[in-house]
């Protein structure tokens, strides 16, 4: 187990949600970090929700902020 790959990919989503515009480039490092990482518990799938999550969000308010930039 690498674990210090889980906790890699954990302090990720948390910077994905505190930064939003990273958050395109962050949650997928954190899945992959995750994925990789060889930890399969209760918090491993938290995180992969948390993960989708976050990336649906931050790709809408970055989408959503060059939509009003045209406006």
């Amino acid at each position: 187990m690498r674990l210090w790959l889980f906790y890699f990919g954990l302090a990720a989503c948390v910077l994905g949600y505190i930064f939003v515009g990273l958050g395109i480039v962050l949650f997928p490092i954190s899945i992959f970090c995750l994925m990789y990482a060889g930890v399969y518990n209760i918090g491993f799938w938290i995180m992969i929700v948390g993960n989708i999550l976050g990336f649906s969000m931050s790709l809408f308010l970055v989408v959503e902020k060059i939509a009003t930039m045209f406006v």
